[in-house]
């Protein structure tokens, strides 16, 4: 294999385990941040949702309540990205899996 595609996926992988661990740790409040980013930006939807039974309990809820709830929806997922960051990095940076014959 060319060193070109290890590169980018070692740097791929990086990226996913600083962002990943980045949300994961909610470093400097960035889960929290994002949390309130994305129930803002479909908060256009909150209105018609609230008469149907699924959505009706939990649009009722406090917004504090859903960004604690949406919160650690992103810190496992933040977390997912990060080992899945580690392995990307193993096989970009060492070859992990590549079967070299010339």
């Amino acid at each position: 294999m060319h060193p070109a595609p290890r590169l980018s996926t070692a740097l791929l992988g990086i990226v996913l385990i600083v962002g990943g661990t980045a949300l994961a740790t909610n470093f400097r409040g960035l889960s929290i941040w994002h949390a309130k980013r994305a129930i803002g930006s479909v908060s256009w939807a909150d209105r018609p949702l609230r008469r149907i039974q699924p959505w009706k309990t939990l649009l009722q809820s406090p917004l504090k309540d859903r960004v604690r709830q949406q919160v650690s929806v992103i810190r496992v997922v933040g977390a997912a990205f990060a080992v899945a960051g580690v392995f990307l990095f193993m096989y970009g940076a060492f070859g992990i899996g590549h079967v070299l014959t010339n």
